[in-house]
């Protein structure tokens, strides 16, 4: 089997992946004046609530007084209180007097985008936000991916996102040209574009030539290794996908948000039940052959292409 070499540019510069990342903690409207969300990584225990400006407030989930976990407290017009000691932390991270004396709650920024909540956990100056060109921001509309435990490292998924060479194995697509991976040192974005066509016979490829007159131009960027912005341009009919990675020592969690060109209701209903059956059925296919995978580093630098990613896997380990 033949394969155009991949086209690599900024190969000199060093890939680093820092731990600075956004997460997707869910849907806006699970995050509420009257309920107290909680959201866990590997590192970090945060909680999540509205205030009375319904702004969301994201703290660190220990008590700064004795560690009580703030998830049993309860809400006020005031704040988060404490379960422990009815302290009171305001929205800006700071107790009210109590008579333990006043303390500071580790606050996280958040930002509400694609009708979901993203939290931040890292130092400043925070990173590069995803934002997608294909379908201006006024049309469009958004449906939510239900959270996936796939048996997976991060690294395993990063590595796969970035393969052309799997796609003719697994999702029957056949590269048209080479394809090109570029480093974005300032952004700290790594960037993937090809062009394919579909080489398959099952229901989703048939529609899939169908849709596209089997010319499908796909571009992926890795933001710090935990957040993917995918846009696949079908002519006619262009795609987005935020997909979230959660990533603990033996598993990942993934989650997602797909967005879409809104027109007229009927319309936005099918089109974005076809677009959630087309995406899902290939991040199914992309996953499973990576549950319980163990990557192979001396191989993955064998390669040129690779190489570059190996780096960008190193220099996580590193931070």
């Amino acid at each position: 089997m033949q394969y155009s070499p991949p086209i690599i540019s900024c190969l000199t510069e060093r890939l680093v992946v820092l731990k600075e990342v956004w997460y997707l903690v869910g849907e806006s409207n699970e995050i509420t004046k009257s309920e107290i969300v909680s959201f866990l990584t590997d590192k970090q225990e945060i909680v999540l609530f509205r205030n009375s400006e319904n702004e969301v407030i994201a703290f660190d989930a220990h008590c700064s007084h004795l560690g009580a976990n703030l998830k049993s407290g309860r809400l006020s017009t005031e704040g988060i209180i404490c379960p422990l000691h009815q302290i009171c932390f305001q929205s800006n991270g700071k107790s009210k007097p109590s008579p333990f004396g006043q303390y500071e709650q580790k606050k996280f920024k958040t930002k509400e985008r694609f009708g979901s909540v993203f939290v931040y956990i890292g130092e400043e100056p925070e990173p590069v936000f995803p934002d997608f060109s294909l379908i201006p921001e006024n049309k469009q509309m958004f449906e939510t991916f239900r959270t996936q435990k796939v048996m997976a490292t991060q690294d395993a998924i990063l590595v796969n996102a970035f393969d052309p060479y799997h796609l003719e194995f697994v999702h029957k697509r056949k590269l048209m040209g080479s394809p090109t991976l570029h480093w974005d040192k300032k952004n700290r974005i790594l960037e993937f574009l090809y062009t394919s066509q579909v080489i398959g016979y099952k229901l989703s490829d048939c529609i899939m030539k169908w849709i596209s007159k089997n010319q499908i131009q796909v571009r992926i960027r890795s933001f710090n290794g935990h957040l993917f912005a995918i846009e696949s341009d079908l002519g006619k009919v262009k795609s987005q996908l935020l997909l979230s990675l959660n990533p603990f020592p033996t598993y990942t969690l993934v989650s997602g948000i797909l967005v879409q060109k809104k027109t007229f209701p009927v319309f936005n209903f099918l089109r974005m039940k076809l677009a959630g059956f087309l995406f899902r059925r290939f991040l199914l296919a992309d996953l499973k052959p990576l549950e319980g995978m163990k990557l192979q580093m001396d191989h993955l630098k064998q390669d040129s292409y690779f190489r570059v990613i190996a780096d960008c896997l190193e220099s996580m380990k590193k931070e």
